[in-house]
């Protein structure tokens, strides 16, 4: 087995993983459990912080354009499709936030006709594939039963 010398402290020299200044000793495994413990907890919440803030992108739909802008990719969306209608009530003003099943958005579709949920999930599903398409890989989070924009997504 290799032994990997320690280095004085004052010569420590700096890893860099995405960009983040870390202590060698962040990756060393010579550690106690409870250092070994803080450095891995430290360096899990920093890559939580870099990667939170680099996702954040603007995202909105326009409802006249029938586009959906997600950062710098705009996604042309079908005007009158069920996606488009999706789209609209997820964006209105005040609903991104918002959890939204799909016995709500077929009640708003057309409160006369009983469509199934799976008629707004595919449309959802559909609209992922799009997205993937364009390296958006988790914009909405679904359900059987509900779809939400990714937390991660939207500002505070």
């Amino acid at each position: 087995m290799l032994e990997i010398k320690r280095i004085e402290e004052e010569e420590k020299r700096k890893v860099s993983v995405f960009d983040l200044e870390l202590p060698e000793d962040a990756l060393y495994s010579g550690m106690t459990d409870n250092e070994e413990y803080l450095s891995l907890q430290s360096l899990h919440n920093k890559l939580l912080l870099k990667l939170s803030t680099q996702k954040k992108k603007k995202i909105y739909f326009d409802k006249e354009k029938s586009l959906l802008v997600v950062g710098s990719q705009n996604i042309k969306i079908r005007k009158y499709s069920d996606a488009h209608f999706v789209l609209s009530e997820i964006f209105a003003e005040g609903n991104i936030n918002k959890e939204w099943f799909f016995s709500e958005l077929s009640e708003k579709y057309d409160s006369e006709a009983l469509f199934s949920d799976k008629k707004f999930y595919n449309s959802i599903y559909q609209l992922n594939l799009k997205l993937r398409e364009k390296g958006i890989m988790d914009l909405f989070v679904t359900t059987r039963q509900s779809v939400t924009i990714n937390k991660s997504y939207i500002s505070s």
